[in-house]
């Protein structure tokens, strides 16, 4: 029989695959079997039987990033193909019923290739006519089309079928069996999403778990999708300590899906894959999470096809725009911008897409804008405010402190699931209320099995004092004007406030301009979730969008992405080009400097792929290379970034291909159409070693020895030093060159390089103290010229000399001399209050005495700060300060003083970290604090953890206080037994940071891991092998800038 290759256009026909065997088979012997779409969701009801039947799938555009139909996919795959001496072909099957198909079988039938066309009784009449065989199929595909909006506090599951007669798109939310919190089965729309375990296997679902989950809180997760793709700081998958054993929240999320897939069986019989929704701000290790669930749940993974959840909320939308439902206060035939604002139980979502409807394929067309970066905010911080704001506010406040830990514990959780249904009545109420500027409706019930009462009345002033935190009333899209658009990511408010209603709807905006240009004019803003239901919240959009921008709130929030999803299933819309949410970066490390290099830019579409050079092979001998992956918009590890599970190599698979140290080589990266991060190192042969996902490492329980002492790190007080290349010099006319770019173009990244390089070449050229006097000169030449040239030398001569005095020998007579004036004119800068600089050399100048370890600078230090704290330098004279100034009782209560008392939470988390550093016992002997300040500096860093500090990052650094106060244990000094009993008893305490905590996920495992530490170097005889080496990992990073 003749060979036969056979194509199928799955946005044309979705056909029965088994039927096509049976036809082919009269024909000829298949030999292979393409399909393609141009959208992935046609996994979700082909995905099994694309394996069954040995399918290769394909969807465009391709990795060209060139928009490609599936028929011209098609016609070149079947060049290809024929082409392939293997095949041998002879006959051509197509499955579609597209005309457009007639030019590709007359060019066959030219190269003496046979046709069939496959279709049903609509094919056209010109692909009739041309093909050699037509087959009519007698019945195609008629699926339901599931979409699971798997959300952080309920999961819907929605169904779209096609209407035969009308030929148009019906879905309708699919009601299930589920106890509610009785433990009674009723039918409803919506599936609480948490978690019981009673064993790894054994789970239930359903609202008495939330509902009774105190009783049972050590075997209960309540809100597992936060923890999606996270890690801890080691770079391992986060896991729940529960009483039987660990559980990752992807196994939770399973047991949510697996629940509904079960129930689906049982109403429907067999089924195919769905389309399950995550936030737009999954990064790529959620999204594998989120995927890897609904594997655990019994689906296969190619039956599985994820999608973002506000992209399903505007195909819902859209979809009721097109059956006529509502009515778009925009001109859908002209191109809009859409933002989509989702806030829900746990997450707040914010996406901007470009929107029109095209006439001639009688469909929307959406492409992606921006896409913004994962919060940790939704319904149930609300919860946490509100119980928070009644605990201080009401008249129960004294009782509530005056019950045992536990108590206050169970009384939080009780008030935290009545806050939940509170804020919906309150919010309806106020809805309807006639006058609302006096309404008033109380928070009241018995709790504490009736033994706490609380009745407290909450206005809209009250409501709004409680929600002001994340209200942000002193921010407003003007403000974005205001940003240093260069470095706004690394600055509040998006490192202090990210996790509020305001702040990720500018970082949306600021990243539309990166991509676009310009800041984007918005058509209208969709809604969806309930909380944006909720009056306040409301308002406040209401506020930040002004009144010229449609607000829209049709529809069932808490419904509409499970039904864009199956809508999206069925293919009735898709979108037309799709965006990265957020930087994805690999953490380098050049000249011995920690730094983050960009692999994926947000906005970039995909799929997408390149190569990036510059890397080369250690001196090691075995075990794995290992990457660290980074996400966010911040431009340095752990500044408004987020660790990845580690990437690795092994080294033993390099040097099997011949590879020595030293060896350069490529970084092959490919963003796929599902989100997936692949990463290839590419040898000078072309040699490829693929970089797989790190496993968790199996920890080795070993008998452990009494101890005495902690790992306490060393602090330096001194220069690296480097040797001088005697063969290398540096001509200054290379400075002078680069100060004229950089005065022009002062943002080219090529030009930084650059610089950097040349600073580099400087610290170790034979001839460096010579470079060194003629940057001194461009120092005392701005005395008597301050041109943009000038100014621009200098900052150059400042970043310059420090480099080069950091690797040189202090005691060096030369060296003296130079580093002398160097420290003068600093000095006249900082005696002057940085008068008349610009921006680049203030920081410059505020950092060299820290870099270079200078003494009696902290006076100078301390007045700038003073005068100009309300200025962004203000936190580098911190930082510069906490590494040059000496531990005296003067200078460690001016840092606490800025903790206490400043007002700029930046300021006080640099404050935390100065004092950790100064007070260390790995200071050099000469550098070291009194005892009698350490104890002193501890005691207020207590006190503050116990009574005021709210801000995670802040608490972080003042856990780093106690640390190494507790680090004195190895002089053999007494500590103090009530400080020491105060940090003993912290992990029960209901500190005022726990509150702020659940909004950063990540910051939150740290804290709660480092606060159980603190208990373990309290009895340092028992401590073990592994808590050793977290404490010496936790103090060497808290070494960092």
């Amino acid at each position: 029989m003749p060979n036969l290759a056979l194509l199928l256009d799955l946005d044309n026909l979705k056909p029965k695959l088994h039927n096509l065997e049976t036809i082919c088979a009269r024909y000829g012997e298949i030999k292979t079997r393409r399909a393609f779409a141009n959208t992935p969701a046609v996994l979700a009801a082909y995905g099994g039987d694309f394996r069954k039947f040995k399918y290769h799938f394909e969807i465009t555009p391709g990795l060209d990033i060139v928009s490609q139909e599936v028929d011209n996919l098609i016609a070149q795959t079947v060049l290809e193909i024929i082409a392939n001496m293997q095949f041998q072909l002879k006959i051509i099957a197509i499955v579609s019923n597209d005309n457009g198909y007639a030019k590709l079988l007359h060019q066959l039938r030219q190269q003496k290739i046979q046709s069939l066309v496959i279709g049903n009784e609509q094919m056209g009449r010109k692909l009739r006519e041309t093909a050699d065989y037509v087959e009519i199929l007698q019945e195609t595909m008629r699926p339901s089309y599931l979409g699971i909006d798997l959300g952080t506090t309920n999961t819907v599951i929605a169904r779209a079928d096609l209407n035969q007669i009308r030929g148009d798109w019906r879905v309708s939310v699919v009601e299930l069996p589920v106890r509610n919190e009785q433990g009674g089965l009723v039918s409803n729309k919506t599936i609480p999403s948490s978690v019981r375990f009673n064993s790894d296997e054994n789970a239930e679902v359903g609202a008495h778990v939330k509902a009774h989950a105190y009783p049972f809180r050590d075997k209960t997760i309540l809100a597992w999708k936060h923890q999606m793709g996270c890690v801890n700081s080691s770079g391992d998958a986060y896991q729940y300590q529960l009483s039987f054993g660990k559980i990752t929240p992807e196994m939770a999320a399973a047991k949510v899906l697996g629940f509904c897939r079960n129930q689906l069986q049982q109403r429907y019989g067999e089924m195919q894959g769905a389309v399950i929704t995550h936030p737009a701000s999954y990064e790529t290790d959620a999204i594998a999470a989120t995927k890897k669930a609904a594997v655990l749940a019994g689906w296969k993974e190619e039956e599985v096809v994820l999608i973002a959840e506000p992209q399903a909320a505007l195909y819902d939308f859209l979809h009721r725009v097109e059956m006529g439902e509502i009515q778009a206060p925009f001109d859908v035939f002209q191109p809009s911008n859409i933002l989509v604002y989702d806030l829900g139980g746990g997450t707040l979502d914010i996406t901007l897409h470009q929107v029109h409807y095209d006439q001639s394929t009688r469909r929307f067309l959406i492409e992606d804008i921006a896409i913004g970066s994962r919060t940790r905010l939704g319904g149930d911080n609300i919860d946490e405010l509100i119980v928070d704001y009644i605990l201080n506010h009401s008249s129960s406040r004294a009782e509530y402190y005056s019950l045992s830990t536990p108590e206050q514990e169970k009384l939080r959780y009780e008030l935290i699931i009545y806050a939940e249904r509170f804020k919906k009545l309150w919010g309806a109420e106020y809805t309807f209320a006639p006058e609302k500027d006096n309404f008033n409706y109380p928070f009241q019930g018995d709790f504490l099995n009736s033994t706490f009462l609380i009745r407290y009345y909450i206005n809209v002033e009250k409501m709004r004092a409680i929600l002001a935190p994340i209200l942000c009333q002193d921010l407003s899209l003007d403000s974005l004007v205001r940003l240093d658009q260069e470095n706004a990511f690394d600055l509040p408010p998006f490192t202090d406030r990210f996790n509020t209603l305001v702040v990720p709807v500018l970082e949306v905006f600021l990243k539309a301009k990166q991509s676009t240009g310009a800041f984007p004019n918005i058509q209208a803003v969709l809604l969806n979730g309930g909380m944006t239901y909720f009056p306040p919240i409301y308002e406040r959009l209401q506020q930040l969008f002004g009144g010229n921008i449609p607000i829209l709130q049709d529809g069932n929030p808490d419904l509409a992405v499970a039904r864009g999803a199956a809508l999206y299933a069925a293919g009735a819309l898709q979108p037309l080009e799709l965006v990265n949410p957020t930087n994805i970066y690999l953490e380098v490390s050049e000249n011995g400097e920690e730094g983050l290099r960009l692999l994926v830019a947000q906005g970039q579409k995909y799929p997408y792929k390149t190569r990036l050079d510059q890397f080369r092979i250690p001196n090691a001998d075995q075990g794995y290379l290992m990457f660290k992956i980074w996400v966010g918009m911040g431009s340095k590890p752990g500044c408004n970034t987020t660790l990845q599970r580690l990437r690795r190599v092994s080294l033993a698979e390099i040097w099997q291909s011949n590879l020595t140290p030293g060896c350069e080589l490529e970084l092959e990266v490919e963003y796929t159409f599902d989100r997936r991060l692949l990463l290839t190192l590419i040898g000078p042969g072309e040699e490829k070693f693929p970089l797989e996902v790190a496993p968790e490492i199996e920890q080795v329980t070993i008998a452990e020895q009494p101890r005495d002492s902690l790992p306490i790190p060393s602090i330096p007080r001194g220069r690296e030093g480097r040797e001088i290349n005697p063969e290398l010099r540096v001509n200054l006319q290379k400075w002078e060159t680069l100060a004229i770019h950089l005065t022009h173009n002062h943002n080219s990244a090529a030009f930084h390089r650059e610089r950097k390089d040349l600073e580099i070449q400087s610290a170790i050229a034979a001839n460096r103290l010579r470079i060194s006097q003629n940057m001194l000169s461009w120092l005392e030449r701005r005395t008597y010229a301050q041109t943009n040239l000038v100014n621009t030398q200098v900052w150059l001569a400042v970043m310059a000399l420090s480099k080069i005095f950091n690797a040189t020998d202090p005691q060096e007579q030369n060296v003296i001399t130079l580093e002398k004036r160097f420290q003068t004119w600093i000095k006249s800068q900082l005696d002057n209050r940085l008068a008349g600089l610009p921006n680049d050399l203030l920081t410059a100048i505020a950092e060299t005495p820290g870099k270079l370890f200078w003494s009696g600078f902290e006076r100078s230090l301390r007045e700038n700060y003073l005068f100009l704290k309300h200025r962004p330098i203000g936190i580098n004279l911190l930082n510069s300060f906490g590494k040059c100034a000496q531990p005296t009782g003067d200078n460690l209560n001016f840092l606490l003083g800025i903790l206490k008392n400043s007002q700029h939470l930046v300021h006080q988390e640099k404050a935390a970290w100065a004092i950790a550093r100064l007070i260390s016992l790995g200071q050099p002997e000469d550098y070291r604090a009194r005892f009698s300040d350490v104890e002193r500096s501890t005691q207020i860093a207590v006190n503050l953890l116990y009574r005021q500090v709210r801000q995670p990052q802040i608490a972080l650094n003042l856990l780093t206080c106690l640390c190494q106060y507790l680090g004195w244990q190895n002089q053999h000094l007494p500590l103090n037994p009530a400080l020491t009993r105060q940090i003993e008893q912290l992990p029960l305490a209901d500190l005022p940071v726990k509150t702020n905590l659940g909004q950063y996920p990540q910051i939150e495992n740290v804290f709660y891991q480092r606060l159980q530490l603190l208990r373990g170097m309290l009895n340092i005889s028992h401590i073990s092998t592994e808590e050793l080496r977290d404490i010496q990992n936790w103090l060497l990073e808290s070494l960092k800038d």
